[in-house]
């Protein structure tokens, strides 16, 4: 059985910690840095919250490819990366014919605790008034509460325990 970890959430709340520390954790496992991938294409460039869906599709795209090569080497897969509900549709391409659970993760913090986080950030990596907008577009969101993990004043390895061992966050296609 491999799993497939969807760790989403505003920017702040820990994704790539988390997942990073996730990745590591796990006995066989792949880490795929989302912003990696969509920021590839140089030339036509458009920002994720400009995109009006095709780059988002084409990243999404991307995972699947790359999940099913790990999982067919029996590698579990961990991404990070701003995945709303509507993209989890994308998700129902990874190869039936491997056994595989996929866990969606939305992560969350108080606000406050974000734009702390952000602010702690080197200037280059800050991202400013974008936090804000995001926490709206996850508030906007109807995200079922049993994805939602909070990391405010949480420990990293306790989250990254909660999500290796409850199976709530099991995502079932309808």
């Amino acid at each position: 059985m491999n799993n497939v970890y969807l760790i989403t959430g505003s920017a702040g709340v820990g994704k790539s910690t988390i997942s990073e520390k996730l990745a590591l954790k796990l006995k066989n496992s792949a880490y795929i840095e989302g912003d990696l991938i969509y920021h590839m294409i140089k030339a036509g460039y458009v920002a994720p919250c400009e995109d009006n869906g095709e780059y988002i599709d084409l990243a999404c795209r991307n995972f699947i490819s790359l999940t099913n090569n790990f999982i067919s080497k029996n590698i579990d897969v961990v991404i990070d990366y701003i995945i709303f509900p509507e993209h989890l549709n994308y998700f129902s391409k990874l190869n039936k014919s491997d056994n595989i659970n996929l866990k969606y993760i939305v992560l969350t913090a108080e606000k406050e605790e974000i734009v702390r986080r952000d602010n702690e950030r080197p200037k280059e990596c800050k991202m400013g008034d974008r936090v804000l907008e995001l926490i709206s577009e996850f508030e906007e969101k109807v995200i079922d509460e049993k994805f939602k993990l909070d990391t405010t004043n949480q420990e990293i390895e306790k989250i990254v325990e909660e999500i290796i061992s409850n199976n709530k966050y099991i995502y079932k296609f309808s």
